[in-house]
Order: structure tokens, then sequence, then C-alpha cells
């Protein structure tokens, strides 16, 4: 009985770990699904915006002074709301990216708790760092 009891203390706390690192792994996965569609995002607008102002002086130019005033007008505010967005989705990518560094960070100090918790209750001193 002795025995079953060890072996139910130790199996406790690896299957909590083995439960908390499974959703750990899965925040991960998410946080750099997220990061990677942001990332698209920030090509497409790019695309976006290249495209128009490519299109732009390829079209032909209106006759008249004032149309072409408002054209350059209508495109200049157009290429600064692009501008923007990409600043935007970049500033969310910097972000994710922090969240990630910081998830490993805390998954590698958990790790290292975690081994030294069971270098504890196994009796085996703990290292020298």
């Amino acid at each position: 009985m002795k025995s079953f009891l060890y072996g139910l203390a130790i199996s406790v706390p690896m299957t909590a770990a083995i439960v908390f690192f499974a959703l750990q792994g899965r925040q991960d996965v998410v946080i750099q699904q997220k990061a990677h569609e942001v990332q698209q995002q920030i090509q497409s607008e790019e695309f976006r915006r290249d495209f128009a102002e490519a299109w732009n002086d390829f079209d032909n130019p209106p006759s008249s002074s004032e149309e072409r005033a408002e054209k350059k007008e209508r495109f200049e505010a157009r290429q600064e709301e692009r501008d923007s967005r990409i600043a935007q989705l970049k500033r969310q990518r910097e972000l994710l990216s922090q969240d990630l560094d910081e998830s490993f960070e805390q998954m590698d100090q958990d790790l290292d708790d975690m081994r030294a918790a069971l270098r504890e209750s196994q009796g085996i001193p703990p290292r020298a760092n």
C-alpha cells in the first residue's frame, strides 16, 4: 500500500505537469498563428499600397489641373490610411512577438522549477547554476 501511495504521489504532479505543458504549448501555437495572420495582413496591405501607387502613376491624368489636384488629394489620403493600417498591424505583430517571448521564458522557468521539485522529491541535491 505504501508503494501505491508513493507512486500516486509521484504520478499526480507529473500528470499535472504534462497537462500544464500541453496547454502552454497550445497557447503558444495560437499566438504563433495570430502572428502569422498579422504578417499576412501586413503583406496584403503593403501590396495594395504599392499597387495603388503604381496604378496611379500609370493611369492617364485628368485633363484639368483642378481634377489632378483632387485626384492626387484622394490618392494621398488613401495611401495615408494604408500606411496607418500597416503601422498598426506592425505594432500588433510586435506585441504578439513579445507575448510569445514571454511565454517561452515563463515555460523555461516553470520547467526549471519542476526539475528542481522533482530532484527535491527524489532526494537529489539541487544543481548549482
